[in-house]
């Protein structure tokens, strides 16, 4: 935290021990976010796929040349095919007992789409188009 940013932590802290209405003071120091918070026309955000580790989140680029075990596993129809994946990626030596582990828990708890959503034929065609 810069000086600047932490005298305004200091001068919000001051107000609200002098007793002034919470929410007056966040409306006057955050007037955006109170905007945000208030609009009724807001976006939503929906999140198809959960990432437990980091490494493995898609790269788009590198995706197309060295699919990983995510991407085979999005192209599943049953939790079953999801299953053997991971079982044949492990014995490939592609992925570590760890992560096999981690895969099969996902899969088992948060489902088969928690990967991202189904890539259907035509999936590369319409992400890599040709330039």
């Amino acid at each position: 935290m810069n000086d600047k940013e932490s005298e305004k932590v200091k001068q919000i802290i001051k107000e609200i021990q002098a007793g002034l209405d919470m929410e007056d003071v966040v409306a006057r120091h955050f007037p955006n976010l109170i905007r945000e918070l208030t609009k009724e026309d807001h976006e939503e955000l929906q999140i198809d796929a959960i990432r437990q580790d980091p490494k493995l989140a898609e790269n788009k680029a590198d995706e197309l040349r060295n699919p990983d075990t995510i991407s085979f596993i999005r192209r599943c129809e049953t939790v079953e095919q999801a299953r053997e994946v991971i079982e044949f990626q492990l014995k490939r030596g592609k992925i570590t007992e760890a992560q096999a582990a981690r895969f099969l828990v996902q899969l088992d708890s948060e489902g088969l789409r928690s990967f991202g959503s189904k890539k259907e034929p035509g999936y590369y065609e319409k992400h890599f188009p040709r330039c």
